[in-house]
């Protein structure tokens, strides 16, 4: 692999990693010789009591993993004039008797800007040299679709890393969606939230861990023709079926309503994924979005900041729904060997937190 594709899929992959939790679009080719000079901004704000973070990085000089960008001064604002200013490693607090959760990046905490539905918003970057950025204005959507949810237990193959194809048992996650009779621009991705417990002398330490099976397996829908029918049986997504199940999790499709151009970008990203599938497919456009240097037209970003209208469809679950014979206690003497880390502190499971979800039984 040239060293053009592997620089273009390592940037594609964390843009698609880092907007799980994200005008117009150019095309350029990836220049290897511009490498670590361009900035990666990638960030949205939702409808909802939630919090918001953007992450700021710039292209590592061998196409590897971005480097993440410090010191900034970051802020959103939106177009009725209020303004707030987002906290970098913001620390959350989930409680006394809960370890705090220090989130990565720049949040917005909402004291003064929330999303809503209908509003637009604008990102504004500074950087430590004074560089400043600027998003254009996006624009919330007042309308989502309907959709409810099932899931199905199913076999699907898989070549593993001795090169066979094996017939994999996994939950597969389908989507029956009323669509409205006006235009719309949607997205939606499947998530799978599960539970790993560690034992403690004073309280256990309950984690819930939000896994992306497939992050570039997203589905769109263009109603840019504003007409309203029914999209029945689309698998949106599927997960295998292992330990992770043994306690109550959720199979989530997260259905996302943004702005025509944002729903250009993401048409981007898919055809960039696309396009890097193998050594001798040839690589696509970098993805650029919205954002700007106010100074300099010329410059190039990566990434986009949106303004998402937002809902979730949750299926629980727990280990009867599940064939016994392949879920088990990871936790268990047999397998704690190999997972010592995770068994000993849930913690250290990337995307772990001991804050339960909002939709979570009690």
């Amino acid at each position: 692999m040239n060293k053009r594709v592997i620089i273009l899929i390592s940037i594609t992959l964390f843009t698609l990693v880092a907007l799980l939790f994200t005008s117009c679009v150019d095309e350029i080719t990836f220049d290897a010789q511009n490498v670590g000079r361009q900035l990666i901004v990638n960030g949205e704000i939702t409808n909802g009591n939630r919090l918001h973070t953007v992450t700021i990085s710039r292209t590592s000089d061998k196409g590897g993993i971005p480097i993440q960008v410090t010191g900034a001064s970051v802020w959103i604002e939106d177009d009725i004039g209020n303004r707030e200013q987002l906290i970098e490693n913001y620390i959350e607090d989930l409680g006394s008797i809960f370890s705090p959760n220090t989130i990565s990046g720049y949040t917005l905490v909402g004291d003064i800007v929330q999303g809503t539905m209908g509003h637009s918003y604008v990102l504004e970057i500074t950087l430590e040299d004074g560089t400043t950025y600027r998003s254009k204005p996006d624009t919330m959507p007042t309308v989502l679709a309907n959709d409810t949810t099932h899931f199905e237990i199913g076999t699907e193959q898989e070549l593993s890393s001795g090169g066979i194809i094996q017939d994999i048992t996994r939950a597969q996650v389908f989507l029956d969606s009323q669509l409205p009779s006006e235009p719309i621009y949607l997205k939606w991705d499947f998530e799978h939230v599960f539970v790993r417990i560690t034992p403690g002398g004073l309280r256990d330490i309950i984690c819930f861990v939000s896994t992306a099976p497939n992050p570039q397996g997203f589905v769109l829908f263009d109603g840019s023709q504003g007409v309203a029918l029914n999209l029945e049986n689309q698998q949106v997504g599927s997960r295998k079926i292992n330990n992770d199940f043994f306690y109550i999790s959720s199979l989530n499709v997260v259905q996302s309503s943004f702005s025509r151009v944002t729903f250009e970008y993401w048409e981007r990203i898919k055809q960039v994924t696309a396009n890097v599938g193998t050594i001798f497919d040839t690589p696509g456009a970098t993805p650029i979005g919205n954002i700007f240097n106010v100074n300099n037209s010329q410059e190039h970003v990566l990434g986009h900041f949106s303004a998402v209208a937002r809902d979730t469809s949750n299926i629980i679950v727990s280990r009867g729904d599940f064939p016994l014979d392949v879920v088990f206690n990871p936790c268990s003497f047999i397998n704690f060997e190999r997972n010592m880390e995770s068994c000993a502190n849930c913690l250290s499971i990337p995307n772990s937190t001991e804050k339960k979800p909002t939709y979570w039984p009690n």
